[in-house]
Order: structure tokens, then C-alpha cells, then sequence
């Protein structure tokens, strides 16, 4: 349990709303606020407007506190601030525990269809959370539960790789960077590295629409960094995952260890 030092006038003003259940649950939404709004300081100053792989791994942090942030607002009650939170970490991250949360606050408002297409993914997302993930499909609809565990993997690849217009008659491959603001598609676009048959395809990313939520207006925005290949079957953009997600990292949200 963290100590009462840590309760800021962020705290006092969680504290105030309905259905706060520990102090700790407090202090994990205090802290992702001031996360968010350090990270979207460093936006404003242009600190991590340089499309570079220290603003990238930024996105580790704004996954991890959107995910912290809707799991506390779960805990609070406030089910469509956590859907929103959550579903952006989701979307960021790929991330199978933060999808069994997600799963959980649809299951807690009735909405069992979108809960068990949710707990599909998380169960073929992968983590600690899978095998529950799993169980909870067939629990809900074991008739239909090979079909949404099928359709939710496809949906995953799907997320993963963007396909695109053909770019190149050969093979190549190159990576690429990309910034959102508030928006499903690229604001801007750089080449990394790679064929530099590529290297002026940037026109056909911003074009691209990608699974991508933001829970509210900031000035946060969202970087991601990916791999286009051509072959003779096309072209496609593969993202690359979020570096707590390639080290087998899980998100450590408040309250985990009662629920």
C-alpha cells in the first residue's frame, strides 16, 4: 500500500467520485494522469516530435498508463471512461492482459457478444491472461466459441498487417516510422532504413487506415514503427511490437490482486 504522501489534490479529486475501493486504485490513476500529461508536454515541446526511436519508446508508457488508467476507472465504476482507456491500450499494445480487461468491462455491462469477442482476443493475443482468456470464451457460448477464437485470430493478423497497394514489381523490404495525432491515419511518415526502392512510398502509409484509438483529446500522439515488404503477392505493413510486448512484458494494473 503506498503512503498518504502520495495523495496529490489528483487523489483528493479521484477520492471524491463514487465507488473508489482502495487508495492504491487512487494512486495508480494519479499516477497515469501525470504520466499522460508529462508525455503530452514533451509533444507540446517537440521533445518527442522527432520521429527516432526514443519518441517511440515513449509508447510504452502511454499503453501502460491508458491501460492503468481504465482498469482504475473499472474499479471506480465508471465503465465508459474504462472502455475507452482500455480500448486505446488495446489498439496501441496488442496486448492479451490488456484485452481480458476490456473483455471483463463489457462482460460487467451486459454487453456479452462484444465481451466474448474480446476475451477471443486476448485468448490468441497471448500472456499470463490466455488460458482464462480462453476459458471465459467457452463459458459464454461454447457453441460458438472455435468460431470466435478463428475469426479472432484472423482479426489479430489483421491488425498486425496492413495490406497495401503494390509499391515495388520485386522484392524488397524497408521500415518505416509513423505519427498519429488523433486520427486513424498518418500525419506524417519517415523512411528508416531498407531498399531504397521503397525509400519515396511514404504517400501509400498516410493513405493507410489503421487500428488505432485515442480515449480522449490531448496532445498525445501515437508513433508506430513497422516493416513494409513486396512480394509477388503484394505489398504489406507489418508493425512492429511495442518493446515491453517483444521482451514478453504484461501490463501491471492496479488492482490485479484482488480481482
Amino acid at each position: 500500500m503506498r503512503t498518504v504522501t502520495k495523495w496529490t489534490d489528483c487523489a483528493r479529486r479521484v477520492a471524491g467520485s463514487l465507488c473508489v475501493r482502495t487508495s492504491e486504485t487512487v494512486c495508480s490513476i494519479c499516477d497515469a494522469e501525470k504520466n499522460l500529461s508529462a508525455i503530452g508536454d514533451q509533444f507540446d515541446s517537440g521533445e518527442c516530435d522527432r520521429l527516432d526511436a526514443s519518441a517511440y519508446s515513449v509508447m510504452d508508457m502511454v499503453a501502460l498508463s491508458w491501460a492503468r488508467l481504465g482498469w482504475g476507472r473499472f474499479l471506480q465504476g465508471d465503465n465508459l471512461a474504462a472502455s475507452q482507456f482500455l480500448d486505446a491500450a488495446w489498439q496501441l499494445s496488442h496486448s492479451g492482459t490488456v484485452a481480458n480487461r476490456l473483455a471483463r468491462v463489457y462482460e460487467k455491462t451486459g454487453a456479452r457478444d462484444r465481451a466474448q469477442h474480446m476475451y477471443a482476443l486476448a485468448a490468441v493475443a497471448g500472456g499470463i491472461a490466455a488460458q482464462n482468456s480462453r476459458e471465459q470464451v467457452i463459458k459464454m457460448n461454447p457453441a460458438t466459441a472455435d468460431k470466435a477464437l478463428a475469426l479472432a485470430n484472423s482479426e489479430l493478423q489483421k491488425m498486425r498487417a496492413i495490406v497495401l497497394p503494390t509499391l515495388s514489381a520485386k522484392t524488397s523490404a524497408a521500415r518505416f516510422i509513423l505519427m498519429f495525432d488523433n486520427s486513424s491515419s498518418a500525419d506524417r511518415v519517415q523512411f528508416l532504413d531498407g531498399d531504397e526502392a521503397l525509400q519515396n512510398q511514404t504517400d501509400a502509409l498516410q493513405k493507410a487506415d489503421f487500428s488505432i484509438k485515442f480515449p480522449d483529446v490531448s496532445s498525445i500522439r501515437i508513433i508506430l514503427v513497422g516493416a513494409v515488404s513486396c512480394a509477388s503477392s503484394g505489398c504489406r505493413f507489418e508493425i512492429q511490437p511495442l518493446n515491453s510486448m517483444q521482451q514478453g512484458g504484461v501490463p501491471q494494473l492496479a488492482g490485479t490482486r484482488n480481482q
